[in-house]
């Protein structure tokens, strides 16, 4: 059974927020309310990341962008959901209009000896945005995308030193309209579980157990390609330290091995018929997650990095690295500076021939933002972004915009 299906997805988020709510002591709840909006001007000289420089047009715009948050709160509980919808209209460039939907659902709970945490998402966009998975450097063409997600922790106390963590992670994601984009609808899932002691007040050693399955849509003749079912098995050992009060770093590195079962399609020119082969492999390598997170007076440093196997947006496995960073910096009350970079490499996982998602994107985002008023602000940003594919060229995109940003003041209500 794919628990991530749509048909699922609400019915167990919703089973979720009445364990939590009717087994939480009878408390006071603070209830938020967050509405916020805003519009944009752009300007992106290769909004489609085409490597050949002739059909590079660039592209003006605006975007406007209404969004809510709703939040619910006690010492021991706290229920989230938001959503955020973003219509994009251009000229210049024809096609690349866009009207995008981002929702999320979160719930924690706080026990006397453990926690446990869910959080849902939905994310109704198009492959020509980089924000939920670099596919823009894949494909030039704007094919719909429907991404349900799952993420869910639970972490409990053993001992005074020991303690056991299991994880759940997974999601959905289909095309539609996908023409000859060779997209490929697929899900992915993991769980894991770990144990943790305690080796210090500011020192936790881990070690860890995942295990993932990646299962794409397996139709040839509707996607043309190549398709990878793989089961991921992976081991890691690790720590997490606080280094200072503002200061912590984590790391956990290990080995995997993954089983893949490929189908794939052949031509044989003798005959002149297409038929489909079979092929399984196993390969292995290395995995890692890590970064650190710094915090001072006037702003944060955040690093992530890792390395693992995840479904690629063509049917294939890929071996994932990835590298994010995000700053900011409040320089007055009203002036802050932020920085936000990312790096993705992607490699085919296993020995076979398609390398056609093999590619590296990379990211960089400064953004300048003053406050108007303590509820309007204006902000100033530069995006660059670069892909290099080992097929269909190499591809650089500038994009500007400016953005006038306001946020109501916070609705809250204590009973």
């Amino acid at each position: 059974m794919n628990l991530l299906a749509p048909k699922h997805f609400p019915s167990r988020l919703t089973l979720t927020f009445m364990c939590l709510t009717l087994g939480a002591p009878a408390v006071a709840v603070e209830w938020r309310v967050e509405p916020s909006v805003s519009a944009s001007a752009t300007v992106d000289d290769n909004i489609r990341l085409q490597s050949d420089s002739s059909l590079t047009d660039t592209a003006y715009g605006g975007i406007l962008e209404p969004g809510v948050q709703f939040r619910a709160l006690t010492p021991v509980w706290e229920l989230s959901a938001g959503g955020r919808l973003q219509f994009q209209r251009y000229w210049g460039v024809d096609g690349v209009d866009q009207n995008n939907q981002y929702f999320d659902v979160n719930a924690s709970r706080q026990f006397e000896r453990s926690s446990f945490d869910i959080t849902g998402t939905v994310v109704h966009d198009t492959s020509l945005n980089d924000t939920v998975d670099p596919d823009a450097g894949l494909t030039t063409d704007k094919v719909r995308r429907l991404r349900l997600g799952a993420d869910a922790s639970w972490d409990y106390q053993l001992s005074e030193r020991y303690f056991l963590t299991t994880g759940l992670t997974g999601y959905d994601t289909t095309y539609s309209d996908r023409g000859t984009s060779g997209l490929v609808d697929s899900y992915f899932i993991r769980p894991s579980v770990g144990l943790g002691y305690q080796y210090s007040p500011r020192t936790r050693l881990n070690v860890f157990y995942n295990y993932g399955y990646i299962k794409p849509d397996e139709d040839l003749d509707t996607q043309g390609g190549i398709t990878d079912k793989s089961s991921t098995n992976s081991v890691l050992a690790g720590f997490e330290h606080s280094v200072t009060e503002r200061l912590n770093i984590n790391f956990a590195g290990g080995v995997r091995r993954t089983s893949i079962d490929s189908k794939f399609l052949v031509f044989d020119p003798a005959t002149g018929t297409i038929s489909t082969q079979s092929d399984s492999e196993t390969d292995s390598g290395f995995t890692f997650d890590g970064g650190f997170t710094y915090g001072f007076d006037n702003g944060e440093w955040g690093l992530r990095a890792s390395r693992d196997v995840r479904p690629s947006s063509n049917g294939t496995s890929s071996d994932r690295t990835s590298v994010i960073f995000n700053g900011r910096r409040r320089w007055t009350e009203r002036f802050t500076t932020s920085l936000s970079a990312s790096f993705f490499r992607n490699r085919t996982a296993g020995g076979n021939n398609d390398t056609a998602n093999d590619r590296d994107n990379y990211r960089i985002a400064p953004t300048l933002s003053y406050k108007l008023t303590r509820d309007l602000s204006i902000d100033g940003r530069y995006v660059f972004r670069h892909v290099e594919r080992d097929t269909g060229g190499n591809a650089s995109s500038n994009a500007g915009f400016v953005a006038l940003r306001y946020d109501w003041p916070r609705i809250s209500v204590s009973r």
